[in-house]
């Protein structure tokens, strides 16, 4: 994304947010893309104003921009939880997952310190693959 993207959007931006002040949209447009982004420290209205202006002296980070990427796509009209998708390779039993599915769970990895096996639970608090749940019933 160029700086005349980020600049752009920005504008786009301002008439609905930016009704209380310059500084108010910054802190508001700052808040969402740290909500989008998962921050755990939030970026101040600052660094924004400092990104739109051009005046960072760096480049934004990819945090950053990616999470402005979200915004422009939700202000385009695509819904948040979409815009934060990527594609990825999974592996499942055929016809158990759609094409193009939007998986809302999220991967761990196996408690089994020899297992490198990443999956996504069916309940929160499975702990372990499939094929190392399997051994360790047997074991008991």
């Amino acid at each position: 994304m160029s700086k005349n993207d980020l600049h752009s959007l920005f504008k786009t931006l301002r008439p609905s947010w930016g009704k209380n002040g310059e500084v108010a949209f910054y802190q508001e447009l700052a808040t969402r893309l740290s909500q989008i982004a998962r921050t755990d420290k939030p970026w101040g209205w600052r660094y924004v104003q400092s990104v739109d202006h051009g005046t960072l002296g760096h480049s934004p980070s990819r945090r950053f921009l990616r999470a402005v990427e979200i915004l422009a796509a939700e202000a385009d009209g695509l819904p948040a939880f979409i815009a934060e998708t990527e594609a990825v390779t999974v592996h499942a039993r055929p016809g158990a997952v759609h094409p193009n599915a939007i998986l809302l769970s999220e991967s761990k990895a196996c408690a089994n310190p020899t297992c490198t096996i990443h999956f996504i639970p069916r309940v929160p608090w499975q702990k372990y693959c499939p094929r190392c749940a399997k051994l360790k019933r047997r074991t008991q």
